[in-house]
């Protein structure tokens, strides 16, 4: 009793400090404001960063060689000149440019260095005009100091310059020091011709790393695409099992034995959530090949932030969700966006207590960008003492691993914070992230720059884009699998088919009629108006088929329509094959065919450009 009499005039006097500590203007200890999120550090970032470093060793070179020949004074005060003017560019972009993408940037630096460069001109000039501006230099002096050129040359085109703004630059250089009085014993055009070769080889250097970064890409890429479909097909594999197996076990759940009963329940159950991990471990690896792409090759498309809300913040009863009043609707990258919210999401759901979690998006809206800010917050869980026991300010930008404090649960292991920061970074302009740990909750925070989508004209309701596919069209899909076949029927009469559209490849006799058939629809409809969806491996007790193949007679038939293989198997190389055997694209089964429509829109409009090319020429 004693204790509980403490412990309430312990909270009395708490509440009567802060009662007083509200109340006094001049005593109170207001907290500290929260620092804006920082932005993470891009690559642009650290070749600037790198710049500077490089312009001030090389303004402290020039001072020591005005010191060893101080006849080549007006060469060091505009070499000088010329560095400082790359500094204050930087500076420039840094400020003015901040809210603008990437490529921006490089253009606003890329025309001051242009800029630059053309000071080179009136030296040459000067040193023919007059003797002041003339000295004389060792062959082996002019020489090291024509390596520079060589990092300038390589340094341009890892700072991402357009073309032509390098090869002006390169070609003023080349000019300059091709018109200027000789410095050494070589003479002209060898010094000229020296300058210019070491800016060709820093180029050649640069296309060379570039060229290997290329190839470890693309290996990292066929590398993803191989473990996705392996994943796929055993998934498909391993699901077909258990429905197997679970349709056996039917009458042993209806029988009168609780034993039998009993064991034909448990035996299912393990079966189910075996499938349901294994639907769970196909559906993170797609999203995980997905993010791998979209961090090296961002796309720009307009999305809608309702659509994008509802998809992330599932299930529905678990968030309360405040879309934006604002209307606007942004371009930007939707799946580094969507990556970064359905992470912080689901954490939220996960790791947060039993209230729903609170999702808001908001607007601010300039001329031709948009600021999107985005909140997700969630009341203390299970892990929130020990969370607030770290004194960590930003947890994303925390060196925490927080699987080794026991901090995960059966489903999150926090592994999806390094996600949400690699997204986030992978943006243009990066996008500000901070996830805080406050007394009674956790709130994470995403603002993002983005442009607004052009206007376009009002689509009236029943009319599609035309990056979408158009209605009427007559679709031929062949598939071995019943289930496929199943989907494929559904799939296809959401896209307002034709009423000749038709599902084959029940039997091998069925399949070997597919290009009689598609010639035949043809003729009727158009070559242009009919699709062909071909799966690649159809197996049958009489003997197995390839789409390819098919493909292959379809051409031979002189069939110009659209033409796709879907197939398990869609890596480059095979890809590759499917393009040779006459395929205007691939579609991949498994888990990715939810994009299918998109994709097929892409493949359709691209055949008929083609298409309309040909009959021009």
């Amino acid at each position: 009793m004693e204790n509980r009499n403490a412990h309430s005039l312990q909270r009395q006097n708490e509440l009567e400090q802060q009662l007083m500590s509200r109340s006094a203007p001049n005593d109170a200890v207001l907290p500290e404001p929260r620092p804006p999120p920082q932005k993470p550090r891009t690559d642009l970032d650290a070749l600037f960063a790198l710049t500077k470093r490089f312009c001030c060793v090389q303004i402290g070179n020039c001072f020591i060689l005005l010191i060893a020949v101080p006849a080549s004074i007006y060469c060091m005060i505009l070499s000088m000149g010329i560095l400082i003017g790359f500094l204050g560019s930087i500076k420039f972009v840094e400020v003015r440019c901040a809210a603008k993408s990437e490529r921006e940037k490089r253009d606003v630096f890329g025309r001051h260095w242009l800029l630059l460069m053309h000071l080179w001109l009136p030296y040459a000039a000067m040193t023919r005009a007059h003797e002041a501006w003339r000295f004389s230099a060792p062959v082996w002096a002019y020489g090291l100091g024509s390596t520079v050129w060589v990092i300038f040359g390589l340094y341009q085109r890892q700072l991402g310059l357009r073309p032509e703004i390098r090869l002006w630059t390169g070609a003023v250089v080349s000019v300059s020091f091709l018109a200027h009085v000789p410095y050494t014993d070589m003479g002209q055009p060898i010094e000229g011709l020296l300058v210019a070769g070491g800016i060709a080889f820093g180029e050649l250097l640069g296309l060379t790393l570039e060229a290997q970064r290329a190839q470890v890409q693309v290996e990292v890429e066929r590398e993803a695409q191989r473990v996705l479909n392996h994943t796929a097909k055993r998934l498909m594999c391993n699901t077909a099992q258990a429905a197997q197996l679970v349709l056996s076990q039917l009458d042993d759940l209806a029988s009168d034995d609780p034993v039998v009963r009993h064991t034909a329940r448990s035996e299912s159950e393990e079966v189910l959530r075996s499938c349901w991990a294994a639907t769970v471990m196909g559906y993170n690896a797609c999203r995980a090949n997905l993010l791998q792409r979209r961090l090296h090759h961002s796309i720009r498309e307009p999305f809608g932030v309702d659509e994008l809300l509802t998809a992330v913040c599932w299930p529905p009863a678990k968030f309360i969700v405040q879309k934006p009043r604002t209307f606007c609707r942004p371009a930007g990258d939707r799946v580094l966006v969507e990556t970064v919210l359905f992470n912080a999401t689901q954490n939220a759901r996960l790791h947060g207590g039993d209230a729903p979690v609170q999702v808001s998006a908001a607007f601010s809206c300039h001329e031709d960008d948009c600021d999107l800010r985005l909140e997700v917050i969630n009341v203390a869980g299970r892990n929130h003492a020990q969370l607030r026991a770290l004194r960590v300010q930003d947890l994303l930008a925390a060196d925490v691993d927080f699987a080794s404090l026991g901090m995960g649960t059966a489903e999150s292991t926090f592994l999806g914070l390094r996600d949400i920061t690699l997204a986030a970074k992978a943006m243009e302009p990066p996008a500000s992230v901070e996830l805080r740990v406050e007394e009674d909750c956790v709130r994470f925070v995403m603002v993002c720059t983005l442009k607004v989508a052009s206007d376009e004209e009002p689509v009236q309701r029943g009319v599609k884009r035309s990056r979408d596919l158009p209605d009427g069209l007559c679709y031929v899909v062949l598939d071995d699998d019943k289930i496929t076949r199943l989907l494929a029927r559904k799939q296809i009469a959401k896209f307002g088919p034709h009423p000749r559209s038709i599902v084959l490849g029940e039997s091998r006799q069925e399949a070997l009629s597919v290009p009689e058939r598609v010639r035949t629809l043809a003729h009727e409809l158009g070559e242009e108006n009919v699709v062909v969806i071909l799966d690649q491996n159809l197996n049958y007790p009489d003997g197995d088929v390839l789409g390819t193949d098919l493909a292959s007679t379809l051409r031979r038939n002189a069939y110009g329509g659209t033409i796709v293989i879907q197939s398990a198997n869609a890596e480059p190389s095979d890809c590759i094959t499917y393009a040779d055997a006459g395929a205007d694209g691939t579609l991949a089964k498994g888990v990715l065919a939810a994009t299918s429509a998109a994709e097929l829109a892409l493949i359709f409009w691209g055949r008929l450009a083609k298409g309309r090319k040909r009959s021009r020429t």
